[in-house]
């Protein structure tokens, strides 16, 4: 009977339930081409994951800290390389940046970001919200009003 059953549940026959168990007249659902409920491990099925990374409709709301992990490329022409600052248990809350030109033999640029006040800063660069998420951050410059900077993934 094991052997049966195994076979069913390979080959999609609907299993009986066992013998200890009453019949209900239910039976699971099919697999089928429509969406899942439960979102995809990444979380990028989900409405939330879906306005954050771009592709919805609704504004970006928030950026978490971790949203900046990773590696970017800027729209200076640097590779951006973002990791948790190594400064301790108290860091967890601020992030290393590392900038660096392609084939520029310089030393790479070192910055954090930081959340300060609800607003996410690097440098001199403030976090425009309304333009960034999860695969695209803008910072305008605090310096030099007018000017951005642009991390893609």
């Amino acid at each position: 009977m094991l052997d049966r059953d195994l076979e069913n549940l390979l080959y999609g026959d609907i299993v009986p339930p066992p013998r200890s168990m009453p019949a209900t007249g239910f039976s699971p659902p099919r697999p089928s081409a429509a969406p899942s409920a439960r979102p995809p491990e990444d979380g990028a099925g989900s409405a939330r994951e879906s306005a954050r990374d771009g592709s919805g409709s609704a504004p970006l709301t928030q950026l978490r800290i971790e949203d900046f992990l990773g590696n970017w490329r800027d729209s200076m022409g640097n590779d951006v390389r973002v990791d948790w600052s190594r400064g301790g248990a108290t860091s967890r809350g601020q992030l290393d940046v590392e900038l660096s030109k392609p084939r520029g033999g310089r030393d790479p640029i070192r910055l954090n970001v930081k959340l300060s006040g609800g607003r996410f800063s690097c440098g001199h660069y403030d976090l425009q919200v309304e333009q960034s998420h999860l695969r695209r951050i803008v910072w305008f410059d605090c310096r030099n009003k007018g000017k951005n900077s642009t991390w893609e993934r």
